[in-house]
């Protein structure tokens, strides 16, 4: 799957990652806060539009979702309340 920077953008803000902003900083980074603990970080670089694979492979697993899952996330289907639920359940399975 090609995954643009965009889209990963557009799917951290959709499913409740906190943008971070850095003085220096030449990457996007996001966190998600769960039960005020920040518990997933994802970086995206700047630079092309379309991610490396190795790269994407990178940002799926900041987001700890599968690809079937991170797929769902970039194109749509999947909401915050089912990314929640997702990170609930790792959280219970202590994988994460």
């Amino acid at each position: 799957m090609s995954v643009k920077k965009t889209e990963v953008v557009n799917a951290c803000r959709k499913l409740g990652f906190e943008e971070k902003t850095t003085r220096r900083g030449k990457h996007l980074k996001f966190t998600y806060n769960h039960n005020g603990r920040d518990i997933l970080r994802v970086t995206i670089p700047h630079g092309r539009d379309e991610l490396p694979t190795g790269t994407e492979n990178a940002i799926r697993n900041s987001f700890s979702l599968s690809k079937e899952d991170f797929g769902k996330a970039i194109r749509c289907p999947l909401k915050k309340d089912g990314f929640t639920e997702i990170i609930e359940d790792l959280i219970d399975k202590k994988q994460l």
